[in-house]
């Protein structure tokens, strides 16, 4: 069970933007997968206030914590990464062992509204670009789990030789692989 680098309390799984994240309940502190960061760069599920910004500045600036954090991941420790320009800087911890970042209350929905702040010129038919090839890389995979689940179902009925059973669980892998990419 992944625990808080700054309450040591368990955390709790929950979804932002489309994506699980493990969010602290008492800091609001969270741990995201620097590659789940990058989905939810993309992505624009909530609208964000004029007065956001600001009002999330500041409690960033509350909570910044600028002592070691260890992973809660690894438990290695983690690296201290600048966001933000002028005054406005805060401080991400990302792993580079593992590729978890931990972020401070606030920091993750900052970053957000910069993110759709400085991406506001692109049409409407970029972020239906943009929000098509987030969900295509979530259902991908999620698909590539299922099939990795099948493949290691059909080992297991295996006992050295490729039998029927396991060819057919592969191809219906394969199958499941085409329909989606096509219709992508």
């Amino acid at each position: 069970m992944l625990r808080c680098p700054a309450c040591d309390i368990p955390l709790c799984g929950m979804t932002y933007e489309g994506v699980t994240i493990q969010r602290c309940p008492d800091c609001g502190g969270c741990l995201v997968e620097d590659r789940r960061l990058r989905i939810i760069q993309d992505r624009r599920d909530r609208t964000w206030a004029a007065e956001d910004e600001g009002r999330l500045a500041a409690e960033v600036a509350a909570s910044d914590r600028l002592g070691p954090v260890r992973c809660p991941r690894c438990l290695m420790p983690m690296k201290k990464t600048l966001a933000g320009k002028g005054e406005d800087v805060f401080h991400l911890d990302h792993c580079g062992p593992c590729g978890a970042v931990w972020l401070d209350r606030g920091e993750l929905e900052l970053l957000q509204v910069r993110w759709e702040k400085g991406l506001d010129g692109r049409t409407e038919a970029d972020w239906d670009r943009i929000e098509r090839r987030a969900s295509a890389e979530m259902a991908l995979r999620s698909e590539a789990g299922e099939i990795a689940d099948q493949a290691r179902r059909a080992q297991v009925y295996d006992t050295g030789r490729l039998r029927y059973g396991s060819h057919g669980a592969l191809a219906e892998a394969l199958g499941i692989i085409t329909r989606f990419l096509m219709q992508t």
